[in-house]
């Protein structure tokens, strides 16, 4: 008697593989949020609950452990804004796991730069494309037994539609200057009216729908 999306949603909150018969919004898709995140998070300072939202991403690549110990040790030392920028040095049980996680976060920050109220729309494509390319790699591998079912997801296909959908905002824009924000709400637009189904390739997933 559960709705369609409350079961999706557990599935998928444990990382238990399923078959999507029913074609939703790419929007929706953690590598979509995850782009719109990390550009959200540069063009905001790195405030502190974004960073925290992004950590939690199936795309950042990371354990559970170190995202919650990422997590924890924020939380306990405040860190905030510029604060993602410096080692985390402070002693915590949770400092070698958080650190780990948080120069993958620096250097997705890195890579996209400084984003300002206008930029070139070429310069945003190429942030934005950046930030994709480094997301997912490769299933990833970890003795911990806790990690993201990686493929379940889709990625490489989800992948594939927003990098079209950037490519089509290239070819209407060109090489304009324009407001951030105005280009920000564009690609969230595109993402959300394209429609995406996830489909796990392996027979050893449950299926939901008719």
């Amino acid at each position: 008697g559960l709705e369609y999306d409350t079961i999706k949603r557990i599935l998928s909150d444990f990382n238990i593989p399923f078959y999507m018969s029913k074609k939703e919004s790419l929007g929706v898709h953690p590598l979509a949020i995850y782009l719109i995140s990390v550009i959200q998070c540069v063009r905001k300072g790195m405030k502190r609950e974004d960073v925290i939202a992004l950590s939690k991403n199936p795309a950042i690549f990371a354990s559970k452990r170190e995202r919650d110990a990422f997590c924890r040790y924020v939380y306990e030392n405040l860190v905030d804004y510029k604060g993602f920028l410096n080692v985390f040095e402070r002693e915590s049980a949770y400092k070698e796991k958080a650190e780990k996680l948080r120069q993958k976060i620096v250097k997705l920050f890195l890579q996209v730069g400084n984003i300002k109220s206008t930029v070139s729309v070429s310069d945003f494509i190429t942030a934005c494309k950046t930030v994709i390319e480094n997301a997912y790699m490769a299933p990833l591998v970890d003795d911990e037994k806790n990690n993201v079912a990686i493929e379940t997801l889709e990625f490489d296909k989800a992948k594939e539609f927003i990098i079209k959908a950037l490519d089509f905002i290239n070819d209407i824009y060109g090489n304009s200057i324009m407001s951030s924000d105005f280009l920000v709400d564009s690609l969230r637009d595109l993402l959300s009216s394209t429609e995406f189904s996830m489909v796990q390739k392996t027979s050893k997933v449950i299926k939901i729908g008719t």
